[in-house]
């Protein structure tokens, strides 16, 4: 039986020890105890617990071990739908989770999982978590669910990314290359195009974005690398990651981290960056150091509570 490419890619979760500008990563497998080697969304919930979706189910890491979430509502402990593709945190305690197949909102302290019933079985990409309100992408569409007014709204909005803000703002990214932000109640601000429309579609698709400031935002594309977008002088300017033509580098994820770094996952390693003494690291695979990482394709990078960026998943086949 065959899978889509996406899904049969293999994913190692890793976590990071700093010391002394050195990094140090270690590697956690089935053999460690996660439900499946296919990783596709991490999330650190308030109480410092980290929350793993797999192809196989959510399981919950406590630092030591890794113990397979069940629902207490269900006779077999099934989720609805094991293929966890995004988790976001709302009220405390209460997971928000992405299935290859719906949305499901879990009770982490009854241990109850429950399917939102309103929101169609879609295929949910992203999710993100504002108060009462849940963003998400579901069939490369904009969606918001109010919990309190129960209600779904299709924006009918194509997009590919999101970022909610400090002022509870949405950013949103598409294929056109295009930004738009929407305000907390959900009305369109504005709109930016942030690429040059006359380049080919495959380079215009943004994968990530990333507020630097109020005058500046990070943006990560599909096949042209890292730019920061000036919101001001509405202009867009490259930056450098490997010292060379980025365009064939395609971004996956940005984090902030500690010391004014931004850590850039990418399909060619995690790359720090720095702008304000406008300098970038690579970190990539070292084939004889068991410390380094062990493939170059890193799906996404996870702030932790210590406030560095200790975890990601990355794809290794």
């Amino acid at each position: 039986m065959s899978y889509p490419t996406f899904l049969v890619w293999l994913i190692l979760q890793f976590s990071v020890v700093v010391c002394h500008a050195q990094y140090y990563f270690k590697h956690y497998q089935t053999q460690d105890g996660l439900p499946h080697q296919a990783v596709r969304s991490i999330l650190q919930d308030g109480k410092g617990f980290m929350w793993v979706g797999t192809r196989a189910g959510l399981c919950r890491f406590d630092g030591y071990n890794f113990k397979l979430c069940e629902n207490k509502n269900d006779p077999f402990n099934n989720i609805g739908n094991n293929v966890i593709n995004t988790l976001t945190e709302g009220q405390p305690g209460i997971l928000w989770i992405g299935t290859g197949k719906g949305m499901y909102r879990y009770d982490t302290i009854g241990e109850v999982i429950s399917p939102v019933d309103l929101i169609p079985q879609l295929y949910i990409e992203q999710v993100m978590a504002n108060g009462d309100d849940i963003w998400f992408i579901a069939n490369s569409s904009l969606w918001r669910y109010s919990i309190k007014k129960s209600i779904v709204k299709n924006y009918q909005i194509q997009t590919t990314a999101l970022f909610l803000d400090g002022a509870k703002n949405l950013w949103t990214g598409n294929k056109r290359g295009e930004i738009r932000v929407f305000d907390p109640r959900g009305a369109l601000v504005k709109t930016m195009r942030t690429v040059n429309f006359n380049r080919p579609s495959n380079m215009n698709t943004i994968s990530a974005i990333f507020p630097l400031d109020d005058a500046a935002v990070l943006v990560g594309y599909f096949g042209a690398g890292l730019k920061r977008y000036d919101l001001d002088k509405r202009m867009t300017t490259t930056i450098v990651l490997n010292g060379k033509d980025d365009s064939a580098v395609f971004v996956r994820d940005i984090c902030k981290g500690n010391n004014g770094d931004y850590w850039v996952a990418t399909e060619s390693g995690v790359y720090i960056y720095n702008p304000n003494i406008k300098k970038c690291r690579h970190l990539g695979k070292r084939a004889d150091d068991p410390y380094a990482m062990t493939d170059n394709a890193v799906y996404k990078v996870c702030k932790d509570r210590s406030g560095g960026c200790g975890w990601a998943l990355f794809l290794v086949g």
